[in-house]
């Protein structure tokens, strides 16, 4: 039985009891697995310390990634080891998923839609169209409320439509027509304020009117009003939501 010195990756002396003498007949044989030695942790070492600064020139250990085209799993069961693992075109497989990290992006922070949102310098987001309406941006409406104007006389101020409690009448369009040549005028809950004033009608004959985005009365419960210009019944639907 002989001694055999090795030096291991650290610059260490390791002393390995062998047998034989080393000649060519008769060749050193170690008596215990060179596996049990350290593999080191210098910049010459395959080894590398954890949390250790990088250092150019470093040697290493080439790390081998698995193709799993099906990306199933590679262990077990949870705090196995596992290998790295790829697609077909040795794209490493991630997931943005199981509290990987957070996320960076320049996307706003979740938040309820409203009206009279200001103009984003984040990308704005969201489930519904939104329109601009040259000082802050609005959801598009739908009129989903029509009410109906049967010879409604309009040669004074009139009530034709009240909301439900707690709700705003938003005015959107309409389809009309007068007994009498007039015009007819539609009021927020009283007279002089103004929402709407269509041209002279002539007498008998239809006419439609579109008011975009609408408009929405200034107070929840307000009513609608309507006058017209001269003694006349006044015919149609007026459409609409309350908000």
């Amino acid at each position: 039985m002989a001694t055999l010195t090795v030096i291991d990756g650290a610059g260490v002396s390791r002393e390995t009891k062998v047998a034989g003498s080393g000649t060519t007949g008769d060749p050193y044989v170690p008596s215990v697995n060179v596996d049990t030695l350290s593999p080191g942790t210098a910049a010459a070492s395959l080894g590398k310390a954890e949390d250790a600064a990088h250092t150019s020139g470093d040697t290493g250990v080439l790390a081998l990634a698995v193709r799993n085209d099906a990306g199933t799993a590679l262990a077990g069961t949870t705090l196995d080891y596992i290998p790295l693992s790829t697609d077909s075109t040795g794209a490493l497989r991630t997931t943005g998923g199981g509290g990987g990290g957070t996320v960076d992006t320049e996307l706003p922070a979740a938040a309820a839609l409203s009206d009279a949102a200001s103009n984003p310098t984040t990308p704005l987001v969201g489930a519904c169209l939104l329109y601009w309406n040259g000082a802050s941006w609005d959801r598009v409406r739908a009129a989903g409320i029509g009410k109906d104007l049967n010879a409604v006389a309009g040669g004074s101020i009139v009530t034709v439509w009240t909301p439900t409690s707690g709700k705003r009448v938003r005015l959107m369009s309409g389809s009309i027509s007068v007994s009498a040549a007039c015009s007819v005028l539609f009021e927020d809950n009283a007279a002089g304020t103004t929402v709407y004033r269509t041209p002279k009608l002539l007498a008998d004959t239809p006419y439609s009117f579109d008011l975009g985005g609408g408009y929405l009365l200034s107070a929840a419960n307000n009513v609608l009003k309507l006058t017209t210009s001269a003694a006349a019944n006044v015919t149609g639907t007026l459409r609409g939501t309350e908000e």
